[in-house]
């Protein structure tokens, strides 16, 4: 059933979960937030007890991060003057590594408001700068979900699920409910490039991975979904 239903609302039914009963799935909860579109969010947000119950599962930095992804604003798309990704990598090292403390507000700001293809040229200039890149930076000077949140908004999008196939194959058993969502969301244009970055990444392929961690009609369907 998962495989006919639009993306949109088997992540919409997975935040829900998400966020149902004691405890918080919080990789499962960035793993929605973290890489839906504007229009997504936009989706959730119209959901008040949805709103609700996601917004009061969370809290500090992390919650701030959470109410302002779901106002679907963060810019999709644009590359900025390289200026202006100099300004922002030096503003982001000010923030963390540059002072005593961090301000993970401006952590927050420069993340949020500016596009992925912005943030990787942020990234190219603190990189080239300070011999190691923002994610570095992150899990220097932050920790738990908050550093979990701000580095799945770092992270290239088709790396994001590479990692999230790896782990769910990889870790104590086999984490199916992850499976499926990533399965289940992503076209098959998209699925062939995580294919992809999965065989850069971890040197095997992921229908090899698949063969080895799952088994009958379950791995026939995961294998079909990735020819």
């Amino acid at each position: 059933m998962l495989l006919i239903t639009p993306a949109w609302i088997v992540k919409k039914d997975a935040l829900r979960e998400a966020v149902d009963g004691l405890g918080t799935r919080d990789a499962m909860l960035i793993a929605i937030l973290s890489q839906a579109s504007n229009a997504e969010l936009l989706e959730f947000g119209k959901d008040a007890k949805l709103r609700q119950n996601v917004v009061s599962d969370v809290s500090g930095e992390y919650k701030k991060v959470v109410e302002q992804l779901l106002q679907g604003t963060r810019p999709e798309w644009g590359a900025i003057a390289p200026e202006a990704a100099a300004d922002l990598a030096h503003r982001f090292y000010k923030a963390g590594e540059g002072k005593i403390g961090t301000d993970e507000s401006s952590y927050i700001s420069i993340i949020l408001n500016n596009s992925r293809e912005a943030l990787y040229q942020v990234n190219h200039v603190y990189k080239e700068k300070h011999k190691h890149d923002l994610k570095t930076a992150i899990k220097k000077e932050t920790s738990g979900n908050f550093k979990r949140i701000l580095c799945a908004l770092l992270t290239p999008r088709h790396e994001f699920f590479a990692d999230k196939l790896r782990k769910a194959m990889k870790g104590a058993g086999t984490n199916e409910r992850m499976l499926n969502f990533v399965f289940s969301t992503l076209d098959r244009g998209e699925i062939a490039a995580v294919a992809q970055v999965y065989k850069e990444k971890f040197k095997v392929s992921l229908k090899d991975d698949i063969k080895g961690d799952t088994s009958g009609c379950y791995q026939e369907l995961l294998l079909k979904l990735v020819d």
